[in-house]
């Protein structure tokens, strides 16, 4: 067995490190050029290809091909008439595929006849996240070190975040909690997006999302405006690439944690396009011959299909999931009775469809519904008898909408508004024992079903004066179901003001609550009086481009925490280091 596991081990080798003299295939970028509020194409774009000489302009659609590259990364530089010039680096060409990108204008503010801009840089940014944010393309993502394809490890390099152990990749914002961070793919919110999940948090030590979809990340580490809610310390907003819509093109990954393939092309040829890729690992395969426990055993999916109903009409259809599996092999000491074996098994699974309305030239309407669903189920025992079972299943239905009226080239007004229904399915048997502070606990054999409504309405507009002043304000109503006190209302403003053409100041204040995850609550009938999680923000800062390609930024925040829930049987143990060290709540 073991000379078979080197045989293929070498195989893959061979593969990966053959080299075969051949003519070089050229490869190409095609993409689309939008307006970042309203959606629409921006006709006559010009896109430049750095340091190469090539210029190509979009067609009627927005649309836009570049052939002839040879396979390397290129860096873009976007303009148009009375937009804001832009650039995308780092994009990956390879032969025979086509690089596919979407890039996002963001309209010039002006003053009279005169169109005023910034100088062009190479970082842009949505102007209603003003303070403590970073966008970050596909290919830094991919080629971070230590990141390892993994998106939640690449932004654990971004200021103001760390993590609480390298063996997981959960997200600690400014002292906030993995429970803490919003995530968005798409316009679909996803509570986690990794394997091996904390119930209620973000986050894992191994990440679902194929870096191969990704178009940007943006992220936000405070000061975020009232579109984004429900949540304390960070949103991370996620948008894939759209497939081929002309061609079928596939991949196949090979790598020493596992193996995939990815798959797209056209579903109705110019009309729509699908992207999927699947992945398994297959360590517990290599590893088990070597005597290891703990090989975790997953594989994934991922799935972007979009199809154009009409020039004003757009479908979108996001689907996301994992398989878990893990034994915790222990042993048995009558002297040390809390060593104890555990099975770990679970799955996830996030879909939903996005619709996409162009109305008129100056309304986008983008509405979204999905569904979200977490099962798990944990056995330990010790000494041959059954300490701990927790059956587990979290299930989420979510309407959200979102719109964008632009009223002139200053100013924009965005409202909406998220509804879900949540249900959570818990059977829990916990012997009695002892915890890691000697205390004792009870033995605990209960079933339980809870469910509850989420009601979360908001409103936000965006004003530019003189060309250099940004303003943001906006109110959010948070209703949730489960709770006596039921609804809060979070206000929040910002506001960006370039004092030189590459000196800005920025600054940004607001109150955020969270309702508790409803895990949390559901063991005793006195937990609904709590209230919703609260932080009261602040955040300043300067952002310095000594060059079009660097930016220095300095940051100030003040963040203060209020109604958040302790442990009744141990008030040592706060959640908010839910995910971050607890594991089993």
């Amino acid at each position: 067995m073991k000379n078979l596991l080197f045989g293929i081990l070498i195989l893959i080798i061979g593969i990966n490190s053959s080299t075969k003299a051949t003519e070089v295939v050229k490869g190409s970028i095609t993409g689309e050029v939008i307006d970042r509020d309203t959606k629409q194409e921006i006709v006559g774009a010009v896109i430049e290809v750095l340091n190469t000489g090539i210029l190509t302009a979009t067609d009627i659609h927005g649309s836009f091909l570049i052939d002839g590259l040879d396979p390397r990364t290129y860096n873009l530089k976007i303009s148009a008439p009375y937009y804001v010039t832009t650039y995308k680096t780092d994009i990956l060409v390879t032969g025979k595929q086509s690089s596919k990108i979407v890039i996002e204008l963001k309209l010039a503010s002006y003053e009279t006849e005169e169109v005023v801009v910034s100088s062009e840089r190479y970082f842009d940014k949505p102007v209603d996240l003003v303070t403590s944010t970073n966008s970050l393309s596909a290919e830094e993502i991919r080629r971070a070190p230590g990141a390892v394809e993994d998106l939640n490890r690449m932004v654990q390099s971004l200021p103001g975040v760390t993590t609480a152990t390298d063996s997981r990749n959960d997200l600690i914002v400014r002292g906030g909690s993995p429970v803490e961070n919003f995530i968005l793919v798409e316009g679909i919110e996803i509570p986690n997006i990794n394997h091996f999940g904390t119930q209620g948090a973000s986050g894992g030590p191994i990440g679902m999302i194929n870096v191969d979809f990704l178009n940007d990340v943006t992220f936000s580490a405070g000061g975020f405006p009232a579109k984004y809610g429900d949540k304390l310390s960070s949103i991370m907003d996620v948008q894939y690439r759209n497939g081929d819509k002309n061609n079928f093109n596939g991949k196949i990954d090979i790598g020493i944690a596992g193996g995939g393939i990815i798959l797209e092309g056209p579903l109705q040829e110019g009309k729509s396009s699908y992207l999927f890729s699947a992945r398994k690992s297959y360590l517990d395969l290599i590893l088990s011959s070597t005597g290891l426990t703990a090989v975790p055993n997953y594989s994934n999916f991922n799935l972007k299909a979009t199809y154009e109903l009409s020039e004003k009409h757009k479908l979108t259809f996001i689907g996301l999931g994992g398989i878990d599996k893990i034994n915790l092999k222990g042993f048995d000491d009558e002297d040390d009775p809390i060593i104890v074996s555990t099975d770990f098994s679970g799955w996830s699974a996030a879909g939903g469809i996005v619709h996409k309305w162009l109305i008129g030239n100056q309304t986008f309407l983008q509405t979204s519904l999905s569904t979200n669903m977490y099962q798990r189920e944990v056995n330990s025992d010790s000494l041959g008898k059954p300490t701990f079972n927790n059956e587990s299943l979290d299930r989420e239905y979510v309407l959200r909408s979102d719109l964008s009226q632009r009223f002139s080239q200053t100013d924009l007004l965005e409202a909406g508004f998220t509804a879900k229904y949540l249900r959570n399915d818990n059977s829990i048997f916990r012997a009695q024992t002892i915890d890691i502070y000697g205390s004792t606990l009870p033995g605990l054999n209960y079933d339980a079903v809870a469910d509850a409504y989420k009601f979360s309405p908001y409103i936000q507009y965006s004003k530019n004066l003189f060309a250099r002043l940004d303003l943001m304000a906006g109110l959010r109503y948070d209703y949730f179901s489960y709770l006596n006190d039921k609804g809060t209302i979070s206000p929040g403003v910002s506001a960006g003001f370039y004092i030189l053409d590459n000196l800005k100041l920025n600054a940004a204040y607001g109150i955020y609550h969270q309702a508790p995850p409803l895990l949390w609550l559901v063991a005793y009938d006195q937990n609904k009086d709590l209230m919703q999680m609260k932080t009261e923000q602040f955040v300043s800062g300067i952002e310095y481009y000594p060059s079009s390609d660097l930016k220095i930024t300095v940051e100030y925040f003040e963040k203060q925490y209020s109604d958040y829930p302790n442990s009744v049987l141990n008030p040592a143990v706060t959640y908010a280091n839910a995910g971050a060290q607890y594991q089993t709540l």
